[in-house]
This record gives C-alpha cells, sequence and structure tokens, in this order.
C-alpha cells in the first residue's frame, strides 16, 4: 500500500482554529487570544509507490501550501539529498571545488549528504531524477518546513531492468486524475469516545470511481502528529470510535480512488470530548503512550505462496504485551469472498500471516497496525509482492471462423480482456477437429501478437470445429468453441457476404 504518513511538528493550543485558510492567509488565522498560533504546512499531493526502468526518468511531486512559504528538502533513505540549481534551498550549495556548503546548521542537517547533478527540485517542491540507476532505488521522503512546523510524505521508488521478468512497472499517475477535496466534515453525536462526521463527496471523482475515504485527525494533547482511523471508510458518514475522553480533537478527510490520494478537505473545528473519571483517563494515557510512543512491529517477509495467495512474517522491535493484535491492510484489489482490504489478527503474539483469495498477478502492498483493545499503535514500514500468474480466465474475444474459399477457413480473434489475461499473454492454442473418421485434430500454437490463422486444403463436405484459447507462463485458458463450419458452396457464399457486410460497416464508421 502506497502510505503517506505525514508529521506535524508543532503544538497548538486548544483554541486554535484550524483552516486551510490559514495555510495561505495570516489573517484568516486568529484565534481569538493575543497571540496567533498557525497549523503547520500540508501537502496536497505527495508522492506515490513507483517501479521505474533504467535510464527512465521519476517525478515526485510534493505540493505544498504553508502561510510561510515552506522550504522543501527530500530525503532518500534517511539522508538529505542536496541539489545544484537556482530551486535549490537557499541553505545548501554546492562549491564547484564539489563541497558542499550548509548555512546556518540544524540539528537535522546531520547525516550522510547524496550529491547529483541527476536530481533536481522544481519551483513546485516535486523532485525529478534523470537517467535512473539501481542504487536511486529507495525510500524518498520530502520535507517542507516553516515557522509553523513541517510536514513530511513519503514513498517508494524501485529502479529495474526492462528484461526483468518479475518486475511490475507503475508510473504514478498525473494528479489531475485523483479526486478534489471532499466538503468539510461536519461533527455529530459527540460522546465520551466517538463521534460521528458526514461530508460531501468531491466534486470531481478524477479517472475513476471513488474506493474510498482516508479520514485523519489531530489531537494537542497527542502531539505533533496527524493519525489516521485504521478503519477501511466507503461511505461519506462515519463514526470514528475509541477516541480520548477530555481531548480535543480536529478532523478532515481524503478521498482515493484507483489512481491515488486526493488533497484534504478543509478541517473541522475543534471539538472536546466528554471526560471520564481521572484514574480511567490516566490509564488510557498510559497504554495509549506506550502503544503509539514508536514503531512496535517491522513487517519483514511479503512472499507470494501462488496466484491467490501471499504470505506476511513480521517481528517486533522490542517486546510490547500491551499489543493484543494488528490489523493487516494493504493497497489494491480486496479480496474475493467479502469485498474487504484488512484483516484483523486478533492474537498479539502472532508473527505471519496468509492472505488468500486475492487477484492474480496482482501488486498489493501491505502493513500492519498494531492495537491494544481498540487504541491503534504506529504503522509498520510496508512492503509489496505480486501474486503469481494463473491461466487466463476468459478465452479470446470477438472470434470468427469464415470460409474465403472453396477449402479454407480463415479463423480471426482479439485476446481476453488485460484483468483476464492474469499475467503475461504468450500466445494462444488453437485446435481444429473434424467428423471425418481417423483424421487426427490439429494443434496450432501463435505467438502473443497473432489474432489470426488461415487453415488450408480441408475436405469438401466436411464439417470442421475450431478451439481456441490463451495462454501464460500458467498455462492454457479457458477455451471459446466455434460453431460447427461445413466446407460446401452454400457456406463459402453466406460467409463472404457477412465479410463484405463487416468490411462495409468498417468503411462507413
Amino acid at each position: 500500500m502506497k502510505i503517506a504518513i505525514m508529521v506535524f511538528n508543532i503544538f497548538l493550543n486548544l483554541t486554535t482554529t484550524l483552516s486551510l485558510s490559514c495555510l495561505n492567509s495570516p489573517e484568516g488565522c486568529s484565534n481569538g487570544t493575543d497571540a496567533n498560533l498557525f497549523p503547520p504546512p500540508v501537502i496536497e499531493h505527495g508522492p506515490q509507490n513507483q517501479t521505474l526502468m533504467l535510464n527512465d526518468m521519476a517525478m515526485l511531486p510534493c505540493r505544498v501550501i504553508g502561510r510561510i512559504t515552506p522550504e522543501i528538502t527530500w530525503l532518500h533513505d534517511g539522508n538529505p539529498i542536496s541539489f545544484d540549481g537556482p530551486e535549490a534551498s537557499v541553505r545548501y550549495e554546492l562549491l564547484s571545488t564539489g563541497a558542499l556548503r550548509i548555512s546556518g546548521l540544524k540539528k537535522e542537517d546531520n547525516g550522510i549528504y547524496t550529491s547529483s547533478v541527476r536530481y533536481e527540485l522544481l519551483s513546485t517542491g516535486a523532485l525529478r531524477i534523470s537517467g535512473l540507476k539501481k542504487e536511486d532505488s529507495g525510500i524518498y521522503t520530502c520535507r517542507a518546513q516553516n515557522n509553523d512546523g513541517h510536514v513530511t510524505w513519503t514513498a517508494s521508488l524501485a529502479v529495474e531492468d526492462h528484461t526483468n521478468p518479475a518486475a511490475v512497472f507503475h508510473r504514478m499517475d498525473d494528479i489531475s486524475k485523483f479526486p478534489s477535496h471532499p466538503g468539510k466534515p461536519i461533527i455529530h453525536n459527540v460522546t465520551t469516545d466517538t463521534v460521528d462526521l458526514e461530508w460531501m463527496p468531491p466534486e470531481k471523482v478524477g479517472s475513476s470511481t471513488i474506493i474510498g475515504y482516508l479520514i485523519q485527525y489531530w489531537s494537542p494533547e497527542l502531539g505533533d502528529t496527524w493519525l489516521n482511523v485504521a478503519e477501511v471508510v466507503s461511505a461519506t458518514r462515519f463514526k470514528i470510535r475509541h477516541l480520548r475522553p477530555g481531548f480535543t480533537y480536529v478532523f478532515l478527510v481524503r478521498a482515493e480512488n484507483k489512481q491515488g490520494i486526493g488533497p484534504p478537505s478543509d478541517p473541522t473545528e475543534p471539538i472536546v470530548m466528554e471526560s471520564h473519571n481521572e484514574k480511567e483517563g490516566h490509564d488510557l494515557d498510559q497504554s495509549w503512550n506506550r502503544i503509539t510512543s514508536s514503531q512496535l512491529v517491522k513487517l519483514t517477509v511479503v512472499k507470494a505462496l501462488n496466484h491467490s495467495a501471499i504470505e506476511l512474517k513480521w517481528e517486533l522491535e522490542h517486546y510490547e504485551p500491551l499489543i493484543d493484535g494488528y490489523y493487516i491492510k494493504w493497497r489494491g484489489p480486496p479480496l474475493a469472498t467479502n469485498r474487504q482490504t484488512w484483516i484483523n489478527v486478533t492474537n498479539g503474539r502472532q508473527t505471519s500471516y496468509i492472505i488468500n483469495d486475492l487477484k492474480p498477478f496482482t501488486y498489493y502492498e501491505f502493513f500492519l497496525v498494531p492495537y491494544h483493545r481498540n487504541n491503534p499503535g504506529k504503522l509498520s514500514n510496508s512492503i509489496g509482492a505480486t501474486t503469481m500468474e494463473a491461466p487466463p480466465s476468459m478465452p479470446p474475444t470477438n472470434v470468427r471462423v469464415r470460409m474465403t474459399a472453396a477449402n479454407t477457413l480463415h479463423v480471426m480473434w482479439k485476446p481476453p480482456p488485460q484483468e483476464a489475461i492474469n499475467g503475461v499473454l504468450k500466445g494462444f492454442r488453437v485446435t481444429v477437429s473434424s467428423n471425418i473418421p481417423d483424421n487426427p485434430v490439429r494443434n496450432i500454437s501463435t505467438n502473443e501478437r497473432a489474432n489470426s490463422i488461415t487453415l488450408f486444403h480441408l475436405v469438401r463436405d466436411a464439417t470442421y470445429r475450431v478451439k481456441l484459447a490463451a495462454e501464460n507462463s500458467a498455462g492454457i485458458g479457458e477455451w471459446h468453441v466455434s460453431d460447427p463450419v461445413v466446407i460446401n458452396n452454400a457456406t463459402l457464399h453466406r460467409h463472404l457476404k457477412i465479410t463484405a457486410e463487416e468490411q462495409e460497416r468498417i468503411r462507413l464508421n
């Protein structure tokens, strides 16, 4: 799953009114106190996981809004990338000697630096990498910071040779294909630990239908991080459970289609949950802090077992008895049985799981969310894998069998739909049988580019039947069986007439 984790490193007081207008105009940010506080910048569109070819060009967007123009830096596997050019950060300067000069040193400048003219920071905040190399693979993080705080968005880049048969190449879609922002959420029914949120769907759904919504919330008492609601949200009304009594919350919503996650809605006004007694709140505090203070679980293995099953293995970064279980979540198609994109593992000591009912030859990206009672912890890292191939689940389409001469048949077809090939198309199998005694069945194999064959020297007045199937590395798929064809003049005249009519329709269109 392509996980975008936003970290907002600033602490806002309870009276701060959050609005996206605050990010662009100081006048929109007054909270009614003597000192105005402002939310950190927001990444409207961040990079997504991509798998690209050697020598290709990668574009990793990072569109940021902020009250003060944020300074954007990029990290590769945790190490800062230095840039040479007018759009580079003013604190970083690449000298003619090859040395990197950093002005106004900060604590976060500590680390190993990567410098390359192939890396270019654009005025939009995007990172462009030209002439991709294997060593460009890794985790890329966009970090935007101003005086109000900072935000990060992380994605992976894999660089593979075009000859690698296991590589599933994927380039991030243009953000114009993403959905627009949903309407500002409306809050209903506030209790001690639940609220109902309702919002309008985005005006523009993008290039595909909305598949769900991502709800994020921020609470001053919980620190400086926007957290994701772990549940799958498919409707435009949702009850958020297991919130903290007496805490203040702000919510926003993003819409998602098959191309990616769209920009955020306007955030809600702050709301304060009803309170329990002090001891209960203290116990909840302790368990919450332990489950969310650090990343507790690391995903280590994601391996395809067959065309519909993937095995996950994980390990604990350190022992934590509070873990009651794990949510396994992923980006990719839902399960065939229940249409879910998550699984609840209720044994906190479990360290592996096999997920079945997945689609063949499909890329899935998984991550784990540990939980205590109903409190979700920090997300694990994410790892992806592609299920193995399966034989095509549909036969070739638009199959036509036509006589073209006295003893000749021409067979034409189109491949099955792409989603039914279940792998890489290798070719087609054609079998020809007849009612002639002791006449063997003819078996013909073609490559994947073929879309027709011609059968010669057929016997007059004999009846022939043609079967056709697509083939990939996993085997032969479903067969198309033609109607029987009698080789005689009546059939020839009828087929020639049909062919002429088809050609005329094509000409007119």
